[in-house]
């Protein structure tokens, strides 16, 4: 206190001054600010609280794997067929049959895979192809315990033209059939039988073709055959 004292108050009035201003800019020797060093920003906590990874990106911009989602293009889903067709035949890969239905929607084949289908084929003048679809039903709820799905191609209508949603529904409803399809644009006849034929069937799981059968098919050779594939 008394060195203090002998300094004249300007004198000392300037020197705190001058700490002052040293102190603000944290320049100031040992005893004010920091030491002399230059204040770190990153030590400061952050008051953002949107999230995101050590860049900044805010959660929002993220997807699943952390990467930024720029919006540009939807994932690619695979859609193509889980089988190969590789003909008609009895031990073939059936082809994918697709054709329009009696519930106004779009019957694939291949959606029926890890069950046994039966598919039969034909027009409604056949005398066959009406006794056929009568016990069809009967049949698919003796085998509903192994998931049997029966789908019947109706070519021609009964007047012998091309057979169409309405005529699709309406043997559904004669018959109690679940699926009925039609082919509208010929492009089914001739390759898995020919509109004026009859043919039946069988395929597995995997959707191999393990019995075929043209015109007449009992429903207990039928039967049968499906006892021997579910099994």
């Amino acid at each position: 206190m008394k060195l203090l004292s002998r300094i004249p108050f300007p004198l000392l009035a300037a020197s705190a001054a001058v700490a002052m201003v040293l102190y603000a800019c944290g320049d100031g020797g040992p005893g004010f600010g920091n030491g002399g060093t230059s204040r770190d920003d990153s030590k400061i906590p952050s008051t953002d609280d949107t999230g995101g990874d050590d860049t900044g990106t805010p959660d929002s911009a993220l997807d699943d794997t952390g990467l930024i989602e720029t919006g540009d293009t939807a994932p690619v889903i695979d859609t193509s067929p889980p089988y190969v067709g590789e003909g008609y035949d009895r031990g073939d890969v059936a082809y994918n049959l697709v054709a329009p239905d009696n519930h106004g929607g779009t019957w694939r084949l291949y959606q029926q895979a890890g069950r046994p289908v039966v598919l039969v084929l034909g027009y409604a003048q056949s005398y066959t192809f009406q006794e056929i679809c009568s016990w069809l039903p009967a049949l698919e709820d003796e085998f509903s315990a192994f998931g049997l799905q029966t789908a019947v191609m109706l070519y021609l209508d009964p007047t012998g033209m091309d057979a169409e949603e309405e005529d699709a529904m309406a043997w559904a409803n004669t018959y109690g059939l679940s699926d009925v399809l039609y082919d509208p644009d010929s492009e089914i006849r001739g390759e898995w039988s020919s509109a004026t034929q009859v043919k039946t069937y069988l395929l597995d799981g995997d959707m191999v073709i393990q019995w075929t059968n043209m015109e007449s098919t009992s429903q207990e050779q039928l039967r049968q055959e499906i006892g021997d594939i579910v099994y």
